[in-house]
């Protein structure tokens, strides 16, 4: 069925966290996203992926985002489907 899978576990920072530089004072709220994604080949040109992104539904506005001064939050949990077949 299966010849090779990919599998992946992603966590960045980690909750209530607090990141700053002491060069210039600035202090950053931390948040905790989490991450993964698997994959597998069917065939020799078929492969199929999930991938989910934000599990936690984690609500962050990142300090270089545009949208920051107006409050708008990235987006919450996103899991998505994929079919590749290589011709």
């Amino acid at each position: 069925m299966s010849s090779r899978r990919e599998n992946q576990l992603a966590l960045f920072s980690g909750p209530d966290a607090c990141f700053g530089n002491a060069r210039n004072g600035l202090v950053f709220d931390g948040y905790t996203l989490l991450h993964l994604s698997l994959g597998a080949n069917l065939s020799k040109c078929l492969q199929v992926g999930l991938a989910a992104r934000n599990l936690l539904n984690t609500s962050y506005i990142p300090e270089l985002s545009l949208l920051k001064n107006i409050g708008i939050a990235e987006p919450g949990r996103n899991i998505s489907l994929s079919l590749n077949l290589t011709l």
